[in-house]
């Protein structure tokens, strides 16, 4: 489950390996997988990230792609989870903001300094809300 790992900066390995380990807790038939954040022309459009999860994204330009439900991607404050494909822009602030813990969250993100920053119990209900979320 961890082979990415050295992907990203040793500093973030630990807590990232500890975040999936919370996602195996609650989704152990789940595997992640390694996005790089570019492009399909190679040009990079985002911080790299472990996916995992999927769901069918449309696009506005009428594209249909696979797509990852849950990303989970180091930055250079700290890191980042990103829930995709919510049809409410609010639901995450309105069902996790408050109790999570030392985090800024947004329409699809999540964003924190260090995973002891946050509440365990919370951030495993958002993984099953996350995973399950319709």
């Amino acid at each position: 489950m961890h082979t990415f790992l050295h992907h990203f900066p040793d500093a973030k390995q630990l807590e990232l390996q500890e975040l999936m380990q919370l996602v195996a807790k609650v989704a152990p038939q789940e595997k992640a997988a390694f996005y790089d954040g570019k492009d399909k022309e190679g040009k990079v459009v985002t911080n790299p990230a472990l996916g995992i999860g999927n769901y069918l994204h449309h696009f506005s330009d009428g594209r249909v792609e696979q797509m990852y439900r849950i990303g989970i991607s180091p930055n250079a404050t700290g890191f980042s989870i990103y829930v995709l494909g919510l049809k409410d822009k609010e639901i995450l602030k309105t069902r996790f903001a408050n109790s999570l813990g030392k985090a800024k969250v947004t329409g699809y993100c999540i964003k924190f300094k260090s995973l002891k920053d946050l509440d365990e119990k919370i951030v495993l209900d958002l993984i099953k809300f996350a995973l399950h979320y319709e």
